[in-house]
């Protein structure tokens, strides 16, 4: 069966592994990856599932202005936002991107970093990651190594002795 995401976008349920409700984020808007939430929940960082799908939006001169923003469709809902593309692309690819995943998809570490910039840019109203986050199942030296390439060692290093503290639980 095909499932329709929006006017001339279907998911093929018929493929085996079934096609999934993030592979047509990249379809919807030229550059996205899905991340955020999306991807440290499937990676079990954050325990909050969500079924909606979040993504990041390259923003640069190379792509026209991106419709940002929750867009509820026939399949599922996106939440797209924007991140300078210097960020989305700094860095080692492997580091970034899952190499597993058939579309553009964000690593749990890349994920954490751009939550941590969106939070911290005055441009987005995206509140800082939670600090109940299960950060062992992140590869600390790739999110390091990660955050440097996108100049937020500073922000990560004053948010991770923050995780897993007695303020996580108010």
């Amino acid at each position: 069966r095909l499932r329709r995401v929006v006017r001339g976008l279907y998911l093929n349920w018929l493929i085996s592994p079934r096609a999934q409700l993030g592979e047509a984020a990249v379809w919807m808007r030229p550059g996205a990856m899905v991340s955020l939430q999306t991807v440290l929940g499937d990676a079990g960082v954050w325990n909050n599932f969500t079924d909606w799908v979040t993504a990041v939006v390259p923003l640069s001169r190379r792509y026209t202005t991106p419709s940002l923003g929750k867009i509820e469709t026939a399949g599922g809902v996106f939440v797209f936002r924007g991140v300078s593309e210097s960020i989305l692309e700094a860095g080692r690819e492997e580091d970034r991107l899952d190499s597993a995943a058939s579309y553009r998809r964000a690593t749990p570490e890349a994920a954490l970093l751009h939550w941590l910039y969106l939070s911290n840019s005055p441009r987005s109203d995206l509140s800082a990651p939670p600090l109940d986050l299960d950060l062992d199942r992140l590869d600390r030296p790739k999110l390091k190594r990660l955050a440097r390439a996108m100049n937020l060692g500073e922000i990560l290093e004053s948010f991770l002795p923050r995780v897993g503290t007695n303020d996580a639980a108010a």
